[in-house]
């Protein structure tokens, strides 16, 4: 959109404003806001009076929490960039809404045909193999350890929007609200907040088996961050590139001595992750409806709708 680019950040004050008038339970009604989408562990608007960015509203922080968050979203965009992933222009803000600690990841909004998963649904062959080998370029510069820094990377289509119209090899990475940082293999990334957001039973349970860790441990190796982008080209609707996909993310995995990835693996691997996050969606419901409901406490997380992640190529 021409102009965007020249758009200032809402200020805080707008920030404040608006969110002292959202619902976390009924979204959709917010005034002068639009849903542009759900993220693991935020809800992505945008604001009417604030065209040209989007902001990834990130609940669950406590005050102490908000700041190490802030500056490890910071370190993790920077860290990126040195190893040459250009990120969507980034800042953090700050709320407070009656007592309690939110934080806004405001990024530049780019244009809806630039997204890499719709380019990839009427890319050409060539096309698409330059987009993906793009992506797998990043992933080896990122995930490579270095002393003892480990960067990992949500490699995933989604996750990434051409910097220009037709220049698949020239990508902006969007997904900075889950830093991906380990020191001497240890998450850096404090994930209480994360687990607030489920029932404290369950909460206690994955803390207590570490599948917080686990979950994050894909995005740290070459071959299951391969996986990760083939296996999301089901969600995307892009099951029929799946063939394509796997062609050329093999070749890749070949030069760096890993094992190859099939059909089946990619198959199961999404319906794994579809059925996990619908469980964890499913759980978040009634809890919320406990906590709001029973307990008359404040609930500050928006939950996505559901969706029917199954396709038929992916069963």
């Amino acid at each position: 959109m021409p102009g965007r680019e020249n758009v200032d950040a809402p200020p805080h004050e707008a920030l404040e404003r608006f969110e002292r008038g959202f619902d976390p339970l009924a979204p959709g009604r917010a005034r002068g806001a639009t849903i542009v989408g759900f993220g693991e562990i935020s809800v992505v608007l945008s604001l009417d009076a604030h065209p040209g960015w989007v902001l990834k509203r990130v609940a669950g922080l406590s005050g102490e929490e908000s700041g190490a968050y802030r500056a490890l979203v910071a370190e993790y965009v920077a860290a990126l960039e040195a190893r040459g992933v250009v990120v969507a222009p980034t800042e953090t803000v700050e709320v407070r809404r009656d007592g309690r600690t939110l934080v806004y990841v405001l990024q530049r909004a780019l244009p809806a045909d630039r997204l890499a998963p719709r380019f990839a649904r009427g890319a050409s062959d060539e096309a698409l193999r330059e987009l993906l080998g793009a992506v797998l370029e990043a992933t080896e510069r990122t995930v490579r350890p270095r002393g003892g820094s480990h960067l990992g990377l949500d490699a995933q289509l989604s996750n990434w929007a051409l910097a220009r119209d037709g220049a698949p090899r020239e990508l902006v990475y969007l997904d900075v609200t889950t830093p991906l940082l380990r020191a001497h293999g240890a998450d850096r990334l404090d994930v209480a907040f994360l687990l607030r957001a489920l029932p404290a039973p369950l909460a206690w349970a994955m803390r207590r088996t570490g599948a917080p860790a686990k979950m994050m441990g894909r995005y740290f190796a070459p071959r299951t961050v391969a996986l990760d982008v083939v296996s999301n080209l089901y969600k995307e609707g892009c099951a029929a590139r799946v063939p394509l996909a796997l062609e050329v993310v093999n070749a890749w995995l070949a030069r760096a001595g890993h094992r190859a990835l099939d059909a089946r693996e990619v198959r199961a691997d999404y319906r794994d992750d579809a059925r996990m996050w619908a469980v964890l969606q499913w759980v978040k419901r009634p809890d919320r409806w406990v906590r709001t409901r029973v307990l008359r406490q404040p609930y500050d997380w928006v939950l996505p709708p559901s969706i029917d992640r199954r396709t038929k190529d992916a069963t």
